[in-house]
């Protein structure tokens, strides 16, 4: 997807047309224009910056400094997945898919969520115990296509 001018994007999201936007509304404008990023990093760079907000420049410089903000390659999402798969078999335990999702990183997803993320990838873990990596990578890779 054709990434959209940032500007056009604050016009829409800046309700109260202050051209200040803290972390939350900054990460919801990138998001809006096509970036992929995280809120959580988004938080740190204004921090960084010893602000609470960020300007128009801002969000155009942290752009620019993080590269187009890119979602992560196949094989980025496939080597994340293969720390998961302890036998080596090409699939991972949905059980310790569920845990991973819910206890590591700083973008945890609470058990709703992973629910959602195995639905949105058409898995029903009342059905199966396991799934294998290229069916995992194949969805998440089409999930961020539209950052791409």
């Amino acid at each position: 997807m054709p990434k959209k001018d940032i500007e056009s994007c604050t016009k829409i999201l800046d309700c109260e047309k202050k051209n200040e936007y803290d972390p939350k509304l900054a990460h919801r404008i990138l998001t809006l224009a096509g970036y992929y990023v995280t809120e959580d990093n988004v938080r740190m760079y204004v921090e960084l910056l010893k602000k609470k907000t960020l300007s128009l420049q801002e969000l155009k410089d942290y752009i620019k400094e993080n590269n187009g903000l890119s979602p992560p390659s196949e094989e980025e999402i496939r080597n994340l997945f293969k720390l998961l798969d302890v036998n080596k078999s090409g699939e991972i335990d949905l059980d310790l898919l569920k845990y991973g999702l819910t206890t590591v990183g700083s973008n945890k997803f609470n058990s709703a969520e992973a629910d959602e993320f195995f639905k949105a990838l058409q898995i029903n873990p009342s059905e199966t115990k396991s799934v294998k990596i290229d069916t995992l990578v194949k969805g998440v890779d089409e999930m961020l296509s539209t950052f791409k």
